[in-house]
């Protein structure tokens, strides 16, 4: 049994590293837009989507989430999808936190 011992820490499998989406504030992007768009990809509530939104405005960006690698990706691209498609220039990247 104690063969098995080095065997079992080498195969120890770590928690994946978390991810947040930082969004970064523009001069064109509406900002009802973004409050919507917060509401659609993180299912924030009015109140707190404005608050982000502002938040993001006065700040320059704001990380929003804890998400793995994977996650962040995938709400960045919905982000970029979503203000491509409404002709905004919205920007947002996954960071390691």
């Amino acid at each position: 049994m104690s063969e098995l011992e080095p065997e079992k820490q080498k195969l120890a499998i770590e928690p994946p590293k978390l991810h947040g989406v930082k969004i970064v504030n523009d001069s064109y992007t509406d900002a009802q837009f973004v409050v919507e768009l917060l509401s659609i990809v993180f299912q924030l509530d009015d109140e707190t989507a404005n608050a982000k939104m502002l938040e993001i405005h006065n700040s320059g960006s704001v990380i929003l989430g804890e998400f793995t690698k994977d996650v962040a990706l995938s709400k960045c691209k919905q982000i970029h999808t979503i203000a491509r498609k409404y002709e905004f220039p919205l920007r947002s990247e996954a960071v390691p936190l």
